[in-house]
């Protein structure tokens, strides 16, 4: 966090501290005014009974202005933390577009001095090399890719072929098994391996 958003939250922290103080203080104020009132309904109560009406008249006006009284302040106090917040985002969006600024700048420069560098090299001591070597290579590298390819389908090819016969031959065994099992037993040992 730079220097400056410190000291901007530091400082929106204790305003915002402040309000909280203010706030506080005026709630204690009010729930004393609250008993102070109340102590008088109660002597007026006693004393005089036409002064109830008033008194209560007295104690929904305390209410009324307490409950505005907080409103109020609740309200400047949402006004003021939005304030301090889209100040803050305003300074961090400033920073980071000053950051990026300054970053790209250098990259550019860079950028230009490479350029140059590669525009300043002289045409003699850039290197001709020939296309011949790379055409003869990749020549190579072709043929040796599509026999590569030709020998592998041929291969693949003689495995199916290989495999085909594999499970022909499994089935015409299975067949004779069968038969043989079929067969008395004196003649089936003739066909058991013992």
């Amino acid at each position: 966090m730079s220097k400056m958003e410190s000291e901007l939250r530091d400082h929106a922290l204790s305003l915002i501290h402040q309000d909280y103080i203010l706030v506080e203080k005026q709630i204690q104020g009010l729930s004393e005014k609250l008993s102070v009132e109340l102590n008088l309904i109660s002597q007026s109560a006693h004393q005089i009974p036409k002064s109830i009406n008033e008194s209560l008249k007295d104690i929904a006006d305390t209410i009324e202005e307490a409950e505005k009284t907080v409103s109020n302040l609740s309200q400047e106090a949402r006004t003021a933390m939005q304030a301090i917040k889209d100040t803050e985002i305003e300074a961090i969006r400033r920073e980071v577009l000053i950051g990026l600024s300054t970053e790209l700048a250098k990259t550019q420069e860079v950028a230009n001095n490479i350029r140059k560098s590669l525009l300043s090299y002289p045409d003699a001591l850039r290197p001709e090399t020939p296309l011949w070597p790379l055409f003869t290579l990749s020549a190579a590298v072709m043929a040796a890719v599509i026999v590569c390819g030709f020998f592998g389908w041929n291969m693949y090819q003689q495995n199916a072929e290989l495999y085909k016969d594999a499970i022909r031959i499994y089935k015409t065994y299975e067949e004779q098994q069968k038969v043989i099992q079929t067969l008395p037993p004196e003649y089936r040992k003739k066909f058991t391996l013992e």
